[in-house]
């Protein structure tokens, strides 16, 4: 029954006015709650990655609690007794594929699109009502927002899934995001390989993010950019498919002094290099 080690993540769509508005819907009736699976989060400072099958990659800031203990069927009176910490959250969106139909779960779960900060006990803040909450992409504010102005509060919310589901300890509820999302602006705002995305909650953390670019290949323990793989001049190291490696050619082992945890590597040399040096 314990989720810490393998937690369920709940998400809250259109809970802030702006936000509805922006993006043409109606205040629901209910929360608007759908699912993120862990393998499609990181953690703060790891890179989040641009999927390759789409040019719409959008952010959303959010405020994120965490259950501390079992909650079965909670009334919203007492929700606040079963909140175990808060934390900054990125829920990382794939536009047209989150449209494909009425359920966001494809545009919502791609593989490192999104990201969860470090958690605060919920003793350090008193009254999560009073938290703002601000997006920044590349240091400009893009999102910024008071907790306050959630159409669904914690307290609901808490309420609402613990009526469907017994929520376990670990488990985490993103509540919402404010308006000023890059899809709701002219033109819109995509983000892109070499951005940085900041979600910032007083009292609560920061999350920072840098975005990089899907890889045709990916290695165990980290991903890298073809860009920095397919290289005529300095390959860069990275670990490739032994299906591959024939094709692109392949040098000596060596270390990758940025993605230490990734060794051993290999270098990539393409094959328009390859052939080049042997002309």
């Amino acid at each position: 029954m314990q989720s810490a080690g393998n937690p369920r993540i709940l998400c809250v769509g259109v809970n802030y006015r702006p936000h509805i508005e922006e993006m043409g819907r109606e205040v629901p009736d209910f929360p608007v709650v759908f699912t993120r699976f862990p393998s499609s989060l990181v953690g703060d400072g790891e890179a989040l990655i641009r999927p390759r099958v789409s040019e719409q990659f959008d952010f959303e800031g959010e405020l994120a609690v965490v259950i501390g203990r079992s909650a079965h069927r909670v009334p919203r009176e007492r929700a606040f007794e079963f909140v175990g910490g808060y934390c900054c959250f990125m829920d990382g969106s794939v536009r047209d594929w989150q449209r494909h139909t009425s359920q966001f779960t494809p545009g919502k779960n791609f593989d490192r699109s999104g990201a969860m900060g470090a958690v605060v006990p919920a003793f350090r803040v008193p009254d999560p009502r009073d938290l703002t909450l601000v997006t920044r992409l590349n240091g400009e504010v893009m999102q910024q927002g008071s907790v306050r102005d959630l159409v669904f509060d914690i307290p609901r919310l808490i309420e609402y899934c613990s009526s469907f589901m017994e929520l376990q300890p670990g488990d985490v509820i993103a509540t919402g995001t404010p308006g000023g999302v890059g899809a709701a602006r002219t033109p819109p705002v995509w983000l892109r390989d070499g951005d940085m995305v900041e979600v910032s909650i007083p009292g609560v953390g920061v999350l920072v993010n840098p975005i990089r670019e899907a890889l045709r290949f990916k290695g165990r323990k980290a991903w890298f950019r073809e860009a920095d793989c397919i290289q005529s001049d300095d390959p860069a190291p990275v670990i490739i498919p032994g299906s591959v490696a024939e094709e692109l050619g392949i040098s000596e082992t060596v270390a990758d002094r940025d993605h230490p945890e990734a060794l051993p590597v290999l270098t990539a040399a393409p094959r328009a290099a390859a052939s080049a040096a042997s002309a």
